[in-house]
């Protein structure tokens, strides 16, 4: 699979130069065993491993190509050292801005910083409140997540199922529009070099994001 995923990452990059990059994570402990029935080592080991054998790919695969961007979905401290070690730089995910200020500390200034912001536009108080709680209602299961909160500064009080009312009022951005685009300024604030942005919709899977993105844009100044 490493072999697949480096050869991939070097076709894409060949054709569309300077517009790929390559995510990669370690998934999570519930997933891979539970649904997929496979083992869940250790993820350190586990991504170190599979970034050395995308490294021994023989260099005729799309030669001149050049290696792929890459970025790793990394919440604790190891993992982002080795996002910056052997990998371009970290992805992060349900993170405050601290946490993104956290990350590119360890990275230092040559690497990317990626984080992601999930928000919420219009609506009332109580429904975006109810997005940002059935958004993170998977993620409040899963270790990987649980440990990055507590090391943000929640407590386990915080870790109930959809995450409590402080967790989701401080993960998901909400308010106003202009408040929800400060939530995504704040992480290029703390060193980030771009954002994700996640407009949070009522769960239909056929809610369309591009009103609430449009109206981001604008507080933002990003349309042309």
């Amino acid at each position: 699979m490493a072999s697949i995923a480096e050869g991939g990452g070097r076709s894409l990059t060949a054709t569309y130069p300077g517009r790929f990059v390559l995510g990669l994570g370690v998934s999570h402990g519930p997933l891979v065993e539970n649904m997929l029935g496979g083992t869940y080592e250790k993820p350190l080991a586990t991504m170190r491993g599979y970034l050395e054998r995308m490294a021994g790919l023989p260099a005729f695969v799309e030669p001149g190509s050049g290696r792929p961007t890459r970025l790793l979905a990394a919440l604790g401290p190891k993992m982002i050292e080795l996002s910056g070690t052997h990998a371009d730089g970290a992805h992060p995910y349900l993170v405050l801005p601290e946490q993104t200020a956290t990350t590119r500390e360890i990275l230092g200034p040559d690497k990317w910083v990626v984080s992601e912001q999930a928000v919420v536009v219009g609506e009332s108080a109580e429904e975006q409140l109810r997005r940002a709680h059935l958004h993170l209602e998977v993620y409040s299961g899963l270790p990987n997540y649980r440990n990055s909160w507590l090391r943000q500064g929640f407590s386990e009080s915080d870790l109930v199922r959809g995450g409590s009312d402080r967790l989701a009022s401080r993960i998901v951005g909400q308010g106003s529009v202009e408040q929800a685009a400060a939530s995504v300024t704040a992480h290029l604030d703390a060193g980030a070099d771009h954002v994700v942005v996640q407009v949070l919709g009522d769960g239909d899977p056929t809610w369309d994001p591009r009103p609430a993105l449009r109206e981001l844009a604008e507080v933002l100044d990003l349309r042309g």
